[in-house]
């Protein structure tokens, strides 16, 4: 019985991945063949590191160190090995898909996993982002595979899973740079007050994670250092080019607002996606805007009548601050929130392109999981009636049609600015 529907399952996932696939398939295809676009600086330098007849040693020498080498080095053992480099982020998307199907339904929901599922497939940032060799590809798949290593760790603190976590922490930073800045705080602060072993055992795997996840990254930035007198290439503080409007984009107030546009673009505009020249600029809110406004307001209205339970099983029952980290709802919150934070204020003091869906999207699948953890939460704890639910159901609706007819509707041409 158990055997029969544990191979029920398995099929069920094997077609289903199938499926998915082919989908992911279809759209980024028709999506390539529909675009005109301009491959963005970063996207054409990776593209002439894999297609650089030298040696890797050579090859690295020449590479920017405003840019972590792993992503250009995958793309380059992946044409090594025969596979064209357009289907590495492909691929890498479908392990993304993979990955949420196991970690939804293990621990958010298991009868409600195609949901989140299929708003992955359908979303139009994704296809955006897989049609540029750019590293956010490799690195959201390594944030999640860190999440879940580091789920796994609080679960059984062994060697085994340290180093695991450690491994993975290390493979994300010396993807993106940021990954220093967000992941591995995260990462050290949750060990650290996770109370599963005597404080000392703590501070060592504390010390252990910090010098894995820093070491590759580290030795990269020691010989840009030597190499150029920064850490990461050139100096990051002083402006590249003597744009007024540069300038004006790349303040505390601009990437705020341009972080908050970019949200508000990505998942609910209807016709545009959140390039430069769209959140540039003034930009005027659509009818799906208001929409999810409304939904959101009668979202709080049904729980503020029926969710009186969740609000306190889920939360008053805190005894200290250290409590939240204790359940992964609250980690994916913080994982959200300290990427916008870390984001904003790298981009504030730093030497970087105006904020845009490219530079956000690292906290999308997070925050996405997290909208369907809150929905479960709701029905686990407030066991709320239908017309509770009913908010939820339409605003899910609402987010299936936005990019259903930005994914498959619409033909899509990003739109870039010369610094990107």
């Amino acid at each position: 019985m158990i055997c029969g529907r544990g191979a029920r399952g398995l099929l069920v996932f094997v077609l289903l991945l199938a499926f998915l696939a082919g989908l992911v398939n279809w759209i980024y295809t028709r999506s390539l063949l529909e675009r005109n676009a301009q491959q963005s600086h970063q996207s054409r330098t990776n593209r002439s590191f894999v297609l650089d007849h030298s040696s890797l040693r050579e090859a690295l020498e020449s590479y920017p160190g405003a840019w972590p080498p792993l992503y250009p080095i995958a793309l380059r053992t992946a044409s090594a090995i025969g596979l064209p480099i357009r289907r590495v982020n492909q691929l890498l998307f479908c392990a993304m898909l993979a990955w949420i199907f196991f970690f939804v339904r293990r621990r958010i929901s298991e009868s409600h996993w195609w949901w989140p599922l299929l708003f992955f497939c359908l979303a139009s940032f994704h296809y955006d982002q897989m049609s540029q060799f750019v590293p956010e590809n490799l690195f959201l798949p390594l944030s999640l595979l860190t999440f879940s290593a580091l789920m796994g760790y609080l679960e059984r603190p062994t060697s085994a899973t340290l180093l695991t976590l450690s491994l993975l922490g290390a493979a994300a930073c010396v993807t993106k740079y940021i990954g220093l800045f967000w992941l591995l705080p995260i990462l050290a602060a949750r060990v650290f007050f996770s109370g599963l072993t005597d404080r000392a055992t703590r501070v060592v795997h504390v010390i252990a994670i910090c010098l894995i996840c820093m070491l590759p990254v580290g030795l990269w930035m020691g010989y840009q250092f030597h190499r150029t007198g920064f850490m990461t290439g050139y100096d990051r503080f002083e402006p590249r080019a003597p744009s007024p409007e540069l300038a004006e984009l790349t303040s505390l107030g601009s990437n705020v607002s341009l972080t908050s546009k970019t949200l508000l673009v990505d998942f609910l505009s209807i016709s545009r996606n959140a390039d430069h020249a769209t959140i540039n600029h003034a930009y005027r809110l659509e009818w799906t805007h208001y929409a999810f406004a409304a939904l959101i307001l009668l979202m709080m209205l049904a729980l503020a009548k029926d969710g009186g339970p969740i609000l306190h099983r889920g939360w008053a029952d805190r005894v200290a601050w250290r409590e939240l980290w204790k359940n992964r709802f609250w980690l994916m919150a913080a994982l959200v929130g300290s990427y916008l934070v870390a984001l904003i204020a790298l981009w504030t003091v730093g030497n970087n392109d105006p904020i845009y869906s490219r530079f956000v999207s690292p906290a999308y699948p997070f925050l996405i999981l997290l909208g369907f953890a809150f929905y479960a939460r709701v029905r686990r704890f407030a066991r709320p009636s239908r017309w509770t639910l009913l908010p939820f159901w339409a605003l899910y609706g609402l987010l299936i049609l936005v990019h259903f007819h930005k994914t498959i509707v619409l033909q899509r041409v990003e739109h870039t600015l010369p610094w990107s």
